[in-house]
């Protein structure tokens, strides 16, 4: 799901990469890989700030983080 989202981002379909972000995150979340729901959020935060959903952005960015932290990726979390 994370890669028919960039694929469907780098295609210029907003709708399709938004609903495949949030497939995606749902699906790794589902099935315990944090690393993945915190690349998702992190890929998803970049969707919304490059389509200025500034507050969107901002959410997945926080739920990137804590995904990070608490894969144990502390330097990530720091630095995102």
């Amino acid at each position: 799901q994370l890669l028919k989202a960039e694929l469907a981002r780098l295609s210029g379909s907003k709708s399709e990469a938004a609903q495949a972000y949030d497939a995606a995150i749902r699906a790794a979340d589902q099935f315990g890989y944090r690393q993945v729901a915190a690349i998702a959020h992190q890929q998803f935060a970049l969707f919304h700030e490059r389509n200025q959903t500034n507050n969107e952005a901002e959410q997945h960015r926080n739920l990137a983080r804590i995904g990070y932290r608490d894969w144990g990726a502390s330097g990530i979390a720091k630095s995102g």
